[in-house]
């Protein structure tokens, strides 16, 4: 590889191999592979088919693993280099766009790829265990291949467009969000168009293409008893093709996209004039907690972002509405509505949560004013609860939109209200969600990138490990199924603290880097 257009891509791999991350990730991979194992050792007990259970949990939690890295991990190789005001310097040497791309993605995309093939001979023992085939086996891992070049080369063209790392995830998240659920959604709109209808054909048409081209379909169908066809098929062609325009679109794009490049500087909040009728919406007089007030405006988006969440949860909760109205034997009630409120703004909610705790002291190393924060005459601790108590506003439309839930649908409310805090069940998952978000904070410190979709997904295979366990080892000897979950809480609790306390660890540390 001694031509120029793959230098950057030879130094990406160099990079990648040498990376400590790179083993642990390697580390990581066998011991999920050993967990994978022992359950279906365990499920063979009840249900037979060992091997097909282990392939198959092997095959879905990757592609959960590869989602997740489309959205965080794919979506910031231009758009970082974008917010650190580099990708001059790269464009000044002797690196075509060409070069560019294949350095920043591509490299990634082998790195993935890499630890895809390390599972290959473990996956091999699923032959051996019974259920599974070795066309099976091929045709998961063509489906696999073809749907991480898709995310790969969509999360690229996101990050060659969009001048943010944020920005670049938002974007890579919805396309992907679109691409997997939108066979299922114009399915059920065409079926409200009269049946010689064009816009019914079109409409179908598209859904049977998203539906052919989802990845998770072809392994259900792959998992399926008597499977024989080819690794060959519709979807791993339409995704092949797809990544290919995607990266073409990349590749002609880039020089429009990247022509004029800004100083890279946080984001401002709206400033508005003392005279105009919308100042209310901008920034206003500093508070008594500087912090607080600084993270309210800058971090969480102020008032203007404030308004947009009432827009955004309304929008939601119409869209879920109107798609439940399609089934045409019922109208959707005002107990519907206030149960899909309650439910919307505590699920967006608490996601919003856990972003605004993964951006605080991220956000701050990104852009050096960690030292400076770390000047001022207050504990580390202080400094995090301040920045914290800055994005509690931020919820507001959250809390008044389950509010209005409650009012509208009452019954619904106090059987959650009873379910959630009068079992232990109930308190077992609070405890838990407390335990995320200190997890996912301290994670966001750890990784450069990524840090809250691969904490997500950690978290994920750590409760499926965990319940895998419990069903197995506690729950046939223990007296009181109640008590282990009342002994788990306790271990959350004491999880969130210490991953608090590393957090506050991680961030002194950063700060004197």
């Amino acid at each position: 590889m001694s031509l120029p257009i793959f230098a950057l891509f030879e130094r990406s791999l160099r990079v990648e191999s040498r990376a400590m991350a790179t083993y642990a990730k390697r580390l990581g991979l066998a011991i999920f592979i050993f967990f994978c194992l022992i359950s279906a050792h365990i499920t063979s007990e009840l249900f037979g088919a060992a091997g097909l259970r282990f392939f198959s949990s092997v095959v879905y939690t990757t592609l959960l693993f590869i989602t997740l890295a489309g959205v965080g991990y794919f979506a910031s190789a231009i758009a970082e280099e974008k917010e650190e005001a580099t990708l001059g310097l790269l464009k000044m040497s002797d690196l075509n766009a060409l070069a560019i791309l294949l350095g920043k993605s591509t490299g990634r995309l082998l790195g993935v790829i890499m630890l895809l093939l390390a599972q290959v001979p473990f996956t091999l023992l699923a032959i051996t265990l019974g259920g599974v085939s070795l066309g099976q086996v091929v045709a998961a891992y063509a489906t696999i291949l073809a749907y991480l070049l898709l995310l790969c080369n969509v999360a690229l063209f996101a990050s060659v467009m969009c001048r943010q790392v944020r920005t670049a995830t938002v974007v890579t998240g919805f396309a992907i969000g679109g691409f997997l659920l939108g066979g299922p959604l114009c399915r059920s709109f065409a079926s409200e168009f009269p049946y010689n209808s064009g816009v019914r054909w079109a409409l179908e048409g598209v859904a049977g293409a998203l539906i052919e081209a989802n990845p998770w379909r072809r392994v259900e169908q792959i998992m399926a008893s008597g499977f024989d066809e080819g690794p060959l098929c519709a979807q791993v062609v339409s995704n092949v093709v797809a990544a290919l325009a995607f990266f073409g679109l990349a590749w002609w794009t880039f020089e429009f996209f990247t022509r004029e490049e800004k100083e890279a500087s946080p984001a401002r909040a709206l400033f508005l004039g003392r005279w105009s009728p919308l100042r209310w919406l901008g920034v206003s007089r500093p508070w008594g907690l500087a912090l607080a007030w600084k993270d309210f405006h800058f971090l969480a988006g102020g008032r203007l972002m404030i308004l947009g969440r009432f827009v955004g949860m309304g929008l939601l909760v119409g869209v879920f509405a109107w798609i439940a109205s399609l089934d045409g034997y019922r109208r959707v009630r005002a107990e519907d509505v206030g149960g899909m409120l309650m439910f919307c703004s505590l699920g967006v909610g608490a996601l919003d949560l856990v972003g605004y705790v993964s951006k605080m002291f991220r956000a701050e190393a990104q852009w050096h004013t960690l030292p400076e924060l770390m000047l001022l005459p207050i504990s580390t601790r202080r400094l995090a609860w301040s920045k914290f108590v800055g994005v509690l506003p931020a919820l507001v439309p959250y809390l008044v939109t389950f509010l209005i839930g409650a009012a509208l649908c009452p019954q619904g409310f106090e059987d959650g209200v009873e379910d959630l805090l009068g079992t232990v069940f109930g308190w077992h998952f609070i405890c838990q969600y407390i335990a995320f978000v200190s997890f996912a904070g301290y994670f966001s410190l750890i990784l450069k990138r990524a840090g809250a979709p691969a904490a997500l997904g950690i978290w994920i295979v750590g409760n499926w490990v965990m319940f895998l366990f419990l069903a197995f080892f506690l729950f046939r000897g223990a007296d009181s199924v109640e008590g282990v979950f009342v002994l788990l809480s306790i271990l959350f609790i004491v999880f969130a603290v210490v991953c608090y306390r590393a957090m506050m660890a991680r961030v002194e540390r950063l700060a004197g880097e």
